[in-house]
């Protein structure tokens, strides 16, 4: 199953297969529902992408939807000296793990791959906010004007930290590899055994102090019991 982030002019841009489409405009997700192929498996969510929820992300809107997003017109404007900002406005962050559970919720229970493919918006607080779907995660592309630029560095060095490597001959393409992807998992299981053998010996150490002082508690005890005996025998 496909997640597109920024909903496409039209519904034959899209993936095949079940397709949830996310996007900040109401009216953007009401013109691709228009577009046509209406018995496609395709489900619309208004939404704007962050690494947590409810935090609140300013959304600039321009002259060219395809700009659209959290880049300030700054940051454009280098790249598009004739575009303008319509509008801006702090608009509610949704983790995508969130919307992907109300998404599946709908559906039939399954185990399936997860393409993502981002049109709009920060696709680093997108990959973030995947939480657990993260391990479902098969491929990611970038479709985004100038998205090398602007996010290919960022994104590769978060991809490949995760165990993705990029597509031959596909730009701004990556996906999962099997042997990376085992090799973290088999780090990650290390650091954890380390940790944990670190706690044994922490509570083996404390388990001889306890000990210890048992041991001095009860020979206090045992002192003392013959003094409290012969103090029992003493005439009244």
């Amino acid at each position: 199953m496909s997640v597109v982030v920024g909903a496409p002019s039209l519904a034959r841009q899209l993936p095949g297969g079940a397709v949830l489409v996310i996007d900040a405009l109401a009216s953007r997700l009401a013109s691709l529902r228009s577009s046509g192929e209406e018995d496609r498996d395709v489900a619309y969510e208004l939404a704007v992408l962050a690494e947590s929820t409810e935090v609140q992300v300013m959304w600039h809107t321009y002259s060219d939807s395809r700009l659209d997003g959290v880049l300030p017109p700054a940051q454009w404007q280098t790249l598009f000296p004739n575009v303008t900002e319509l509008e801006q406005r702090p608009l509610p962050g949704h983790r995508l793990d969130s919307v992907l559970e109300r998404w599946v919720a709908q559906r039939e229970p399954g185990e399936d791959p997860i393409e993502l493919v981002v049109r709009q918006g920060n696709p680093l607080a997108a990959i973030a906010g995947l939480g657990a779907w993260e391990g479902r995660l098969q491929r990611v592309s970038l479709a985004s004007p100038r998205a090398q630029e602007l996010w290919g560095a960022a994104v590769e060095s978060l991809l490949v930290g995760r165990g993705f490597l990029a597509v031959a001959d596909q730009p701004l393409v990556w996906e999962r590899d099997r042997l990376a992807s085992c090799r973290l998992e088999c780090e990650a299981l290390a650091r954890e055994r380390n940790g944990l053998q670190q706690r044994v010996g922490e509570l083996e150490n404390r388990l001889t102090e306890i000990n210890r002082e048992l041991d001095g508690i009860m020979a206090l005890l045992d002192s003392a019991d013959p003094l409290a005996a012969a103090t029992a025998e003493l005439p009244g």
